[in-house]
């Protein structure tokens, strides 16, 4: 199905009213075959919608043992320093649905990391983390609910 963005003059996006005229005319026009949807009124209809993006970001949480719940309601990047020993759980992953989180994983490699019995990891490998540092993680959820996880960087900071 086409989306039908109706534009004024000099390109700006029509007031309800007008688009709801311009579109009456351009339907009649067709047969009447396209279906109605509202015009956009305030924004360049190029603009790709952000449904979900670190614009809620946890600055840093930190764990010494126990389990540590990434939560997808708080943002699709978060960042656990690890002090400690811990397991890891997810929550609030949109079920049927693909998502994706970036996690940044602070002195990992210095502790025992235990991950859901089902995920999945590269080469079947969980991955070995930095003692010292950040490495960066992507954790894909499928349509399926089947968790792999990604490194997606290690040893992440400043150039030397």
């Amino acid at each position: 199905m086409a989306t039908i963005v109706l534009r004024g003059v000099k390109g700006s996006p029509l007031t309800n009213t007008e688009a709801d005229a311009n579109f009456s005319n351009i339907n009649s026009e067709v047969g009447g075959h396209i279906s109605s949807h509202p015009a956009p009124t305030t924004r360049d209809a190029r603009d790709l919608p952000v449904v979900q993006s670190a614009y809620n970001q946890i600055a840093d949480a930190s764990i010494a043992s126990g389990t540590y719940t990434f939560n997808f309601a708080n943002g699709d990047m978060q960042q656990l320093t690890a002090t400690g020993n811990f397991t890891v759980a997810f929550s609030n992953f949109i079920s049927g649905k693909v998502c994706t989180m970036l996690i940044d994983a602070i002195n990992w490699g210095n502790f025992v990391v235990t991950f859901p019995v089902a995920t999945l990891f590269n080469a079947k490998v969980a991955p070995v983390f930095t003692k010292a540092g950040m490495d960066r993680l992507m954790i894909i959820k499928d349509k399926d609910n089947i968790y792999s996880i990604h490194i997606v960087g290690q040893q992440i900071g400043e150039a030397q």
